[in-house]
């Protein structure tokens, strides 16, 4: 029977002779292997199913017990596979549609990877006395080297020379959610990557200073820009204004939102006499003061700024005189001082709890008694009320039907 013995010597000549004993026969074979590394597959047993997995280093042998799947009349495929760290057997019938089954592994005694490897087949009835023939076909043998490439992962624990890094292999899903920096209406930091936009149907007021904002569209997908607004937030007035000097609401607001005018059109008949057409806000009273330095203290939250033009609706202060239009010289907080021409000197004004009605002055224009024909006005920077309602009048009541049809949207 077939015996693994080590050569714990060998004379340092040319040639030398092997002495034997213990029933070795005349046509026994020696086969030599190398001091340094094997991988040997041994079917050493009278059951089919049952084989030997050894791995060698420096002549140490390291066998393990494998069952295997029957070797008898079924073709099989056996893989042996050499990591670092791991040498592995796998084996599955030839019908298997999956890569086989593990049956043994090795991660001690192992040889040289770096070395010239040889395939060495033996085939030998181990029987005693065999009652049949042993017959083994190789469909085919296959080697495959493939290089390594060294990774390092950082942060990790002392693991030994055997112990694999466990990897976990995620399903992918049909869809991939991305996650920009930050989301619409929060705090964003360095530079936010934001794509597409956002259905609306009413403007968000929780966006405040410095977040990052979505791109908004109408229900119908169309990208909502300055000056148009969402469909739900535009203005179309239709109305007229017959000898009175009533003012007629362009648009009411709502909490936080604004009204813009961008476009207006107007025509009239023959009118009694010229008179003068207005797009102003809602007047806007002060409280009952002192008038000290000039100056006129005004609600703040209306963003008054230099060069409004505005006219004075009511007023008990000395200088300020109703139904005339002034221009804001100076805003320190809401502290407002005047001027009767624009960028003119300071207007002079005084009272002891007194106060003023303003009104801003957002278009005007002067329509003649000669018919006008529909006249469209278009106004490339709307004009806002700026917290403000705003409204339609003349300064006059004149006979005669002034229609008119404005355009806009609130916003913030």
């Amino acid at each position: 029977l077939p015996v693994s013995v080590r050569i714990i010597s060998v004379p340092t000549v040319n040639s030398f002779t092997f002495s034997c004993v213990g029933g070795v026969g005349a046509n026994a074979v020696i086969s030599f292997f190398s001091y340094n590394s094997a991988i040997e597959l041994k079917f050493n047993g009278t059951s089919p199913t049952n084989a030997r997995f050894s791995t060698f280093r420096n002549v140490w042998d390291s066998p393990v017990p494998a069952t295997i799947s029957t070797s008898a009349g079924t073709p099989n495929v056996y893989k042996i596979g050499v990591k670092r760290g791991n040498v592995t057997l796998w084996d599955g019938s030839t019908n298997t549609t999956s890569g086989g089954s593990v049956r043994a592994e090795r991660s001690k005694e192992m040889p040289n990877i770096s070395g010239n490897y040889y395939i060495f087949l033996r085939l030998k009835n181990l029987s005693v006395a065999p009652s049949s023939n042993t017959i083994c076909t190789f469909g085919f043998i296959e080697v495959n080297q493939n290089a390594s490439m060294p990774v390092e992962f950082a942060n990790r624990g002392t693991e030994s020379y055997s112990d694999s890094i466990p990897t976990k292999v995620l399903s992918v899903p049909s869809t991939i959610p991305v996650a920009g920096m930050a989301a619409s209406s929060s705090a964003a930091s360095g530079n936010p990557v934001l794509g597409g936009a956002k259905a609306i149907t009413a403007i968000d007021t929780t966006i405040s200073n410095g977040d990052a904002t979505n791109l908004n569209s109408a229900l119908g997908g169309q990208l909502i820009i300055k000056p148009n607004s969402i469909p739900e937030n535009e203005i179309a007035i239709n109305d007229s204004i017959s000898n009175t000097t009533t003012p007629v609401q362009i648009q009411r607001l709502t909490a936080s939102y604004q009204s813009y005018i961008s476009n207006l059109a107007i025509q009239h008949g023959i009118l009694g006499a010229p008179t003068v057409f207005e797009l102003r806000t809602t007047p806007v009273a002060s409280a009952s003061a002192t008038i000290a330095s000039n100056t006129l203290v005004m609600p703040a939250s209306y963003g008054w700024k230099i060069g409004d033009k505005v006219k004075v609706t009511a007023s008990t202060v000395a200088g300020l005189t109703v139904g005339n239009t002034y221009y804001i010289l100076t805003v320190s907080s809401a502290a407002l001082t005047f001027s009767a021409t624009r960028g003119g000197s300071t207007l002079s004004i005084s009272g002891s709890s007194v106060s003023a009605a303003l009104s801003k002055i957002l278009f005007s224009t002067e329509l003649q008694t000669t018919a006008l024909p529909l006249t469209n006005i278009l106004l490339p920077c709307p004009s806002s009320g700026l917290g403000l309602a705003v409204e339609a009048i003349t300064n006059t009541a004149v006979s005669g039907n002034i229609t008119i049809n404005v355009g806009g949207y609130i916003s913030l």
